[in-house]
């Protein structure tokens, strides 16, 4: 399984908007103004990425409402479909437009008028496909197992916008869920810098990120990868494939520049294992 990924937040991609001057900013917590009836999230659907949600908001006021972007304690969505189960942390109009008074950013809700909008998204199912335009997400109660970590990736979003936060924060939630080095890179791409900022935002010590010893690991006369330095040759069967790795914990990850090849093998002590629990020996 492949998951479509698409980074749309960087703060180049943003068309920034400015209130008038001396206009007052009463910005209101997401949550909050579902809660009190005062808006109502009619609709809400997967766009085929794992990091974006759509969705549809009324202000049921007579009066417009300005909503923070960002959502505290997160925002979960059950998929109606087969698709992935969804946490947002941070909504926007739609395409990607917010208002910024000072350090705070909003978004502004007309009055009796329901408004497009996108909410940028974690996948909390990391087994499942991302969720299709036409699965419909309907907005639960966050899981008690979830409240905690989708809390802090939440602040921590909001606390670091403007850098690149989609990828660590979306490792550091399925770290959380106890899903493995190996299973998150055979099907999510992300760089040891990521890895390491998602340890740092679980609390958790860097790791090792040290080259594995050059040299030829073979499964056979026709299965075997040459290290040198930070580059592999990768020969299967009839195709060779040559690219860059990066090595995190026990495990390393290799992608190729030439050929569509994606490797993750695990470090062991006479070789490297790969997902099948075959071991590549060392020659």
């Amino acid at each position: 399984m492949r998951f479509r990924y698409v980074v749309i937040f960087s703060i180049l991609s943003f068309f920034l908007l400015s209130p008038l001057f001396g206009q007052a900013v009463n910005v209101r917590d997401f949550n909050e103004a579902l809660t009190s009836g005062n808006v109502t999230l009619e609709s809400a659907n997967g766009t085929g990425y794992i990091s974006t949600v759509t969705g549809r908001l009324r202000n049921n006021t007579r009066n417009e409402i300005q909503i923070n972007v960002s959502i505290t304690n997160g925002l979960y969505f059950v998929n109606s479909g087969a698709g992935q189960n969804m946490i947002a942390v941070a909504v926007y109009l739609e395409g990607n437009r917010f208002y910024r008074s000072g350090t705070i950013r909003y978004i502004i809700l007309p009055a009796n008028t329901t408004t497009n909008i996108i909410f940028v998204s974690l996948c909390a199912d990391r087994e499942k496909d991302a969720p299709k335009t036409n699965e419909l997400l309907i907005r639960t109660n966050m899981p008690s197992n979830l409240q905690s970590i989708a809390t802090r990736l939440s602040n921590y979003y909001a606390a670091n916008y403007g850098t690149a936060v989609n990828e660590p924060i979306q490792l550091a939630l399925w770290r959380e869920q106890r899903e493995s080095i190996s299973d998150i890179a055979a099907i999510y791409n992300f760089t040891a810098e990521d890895w390491t900022t998602s340890s740092n935002i679980l609390g958790l010590p860097p790791p090792p990120i040290d080259p594995i010893p050059a040299g030829t690991y073979s499964y056979s006369s026709r299965y075997s990868v040459t290290i040198n330095g930070n580059n592999f040759t990768m020969n299967w069967e009839d195709s060779i494939y040559r690219g860059t790795y990066i090595r995190i914990d026990n495990a390393i990850i290799l992608k190729a520049t030439s050929g569509d090849y994606k490797g993750v093998f695990t470090i062991v002590n006479n070789g490297i294992q790969d997902r099948d629990g075959d071991l590549w020996r060392r020659r």
